[in-house]
């Protein structure tokens, strides 16, 4: 039983795993820079959400989408140029502007009759439509339309984040590739080495558990006023970050051994199915790997024979 769970096959697996959990963490943080800094995906999809929501409602003053960037709630997460700053608005700042907006001639303190009435002299449109809806089944309320109008809005960003996770993943296998190109990360090369050299082997699977020992890697994006997100940042905690030792063992696993143009094509061609394993796996993401890594050193570590003394020490 034994050696099977500590089988040099089993170790190259979670020397493997291991290399995918540091990779994947990598891939995480550089797709996270990408889509927060450089694509800025996060407010543009806000963007486009808010004009499915508001676009097609004329008011007094103008379009309600126009008038809605412009509100003082609403202002402070947009630039000079009109275009979201933040990624991240709340339901009940969304819920108050558009009431405010919808009751203009209303100073200070809004009531449903307010709200009721100026909805009414709103021109067709789909907020007026929207609005007497939300209104029909909250007895007259002010804060039960405001809570409709929130649930609204909430579901309108739950298809928003859906969207979103759908382009995020998208880039995350862009980004693995990219990732996997540069550090020369062949899968198959990585297992033969690991095969062929026990103290190697060894390296990754200290590694690996001690790895396996720290919290899941929970790499994001953080806003500290989320009513104010004009400086998102990406927050990670300790285990999110590679260690010098993991560094090392990486430098060790993968990487190119010579300049680029002293390859062959052939030689490139030998490595395409490594990189399609390596490419494929890192963008499943560090938490999924962690797990993997986890249950694979749980395996290992429940066929261990305990030495003599602690068989002694059992027994008593």
């Amino acid at each position: 039983m034994n050696g099977l769970f500590g089988s040099p096959v089993l170790e190259v697996g979670i020397g493997l795993v291991f290399v995918y959990t540091l990779l994947s963490l990598l891939c995480t943080t550089l797709n996270e820079w990408l889509l927060s800094y450089i694509l800025r995906l996060r407010p543009r999809l806000l963007d486009r959400a808010l004009d499915t929501l508001l676009s097609n409602q004329v008011v007094a003053n103008g379009n309600l989408r126009e008038l809605f960037d412009r509100h003082p709630l609403i202002a402070k997460t947009t630039t000079s140029g009109g275009q979201r700053a933040g990624s991240y608005l709340s339901a009940a700042t969304f819920a108050t502007a558009l009431l405010d907006l919808v009751t203009p001639r209303v100073q200070g303190v809004i009531s449903f009759t307010d709200v009721e009435a100026g909805v009414k002299e709103l021109p067709e449109g789909d907020i007026k439509k929207t609005l007497v809806a939300l209104m029909a089944d909250t007895d007259s309320e002010l804060k039960k339309l405001r809570g409709n109008i929130e649930d609204w809005f909430d579901e309108a960003m739950d298809r928003t984040t859906g969207v979103f996770k759908r382009h995020a993943q998208v880039w995350a296998i862009a980004v693995a590739a990219l990732l996997t190109l540069l550090t020369n990360a062949d899968t198959l090369a990585i297992g033969q080495r690991l095969w062929e050299d026990p103290s190697l082997r060894a390296e990754a699977v200290k590694l690996a558990e001690q790895r396996a020992e720290m919290p899941r890697p929970t790499v994001r994006v953080e806003y500290a006023d989320p009513d104010d997100p004009l400086n998102p940042s990406i927050a990670k905690e300790p285990q999110d970050n590679l260690t010098a030792d993991e560094q090392s063992i990486l430098g060790k696993l993968i990487g190119w051994e010579k300049p680029l143009t002293a390859y062959s094509v052939g030689d490139l061609l030998r490595h395409l199915p490594g990189w399609f394993l390596t490419a494929v796996a890192v963008a499943l993401g560090a938490p999924f790997w962690f797990d993997v890594l986890n249950k694979f050193v749980k395996l290992r570590n429940t066929g261990r024979v305990p030495p003599k003394g602690e068989e002694q020490e059992d027994s008593k």
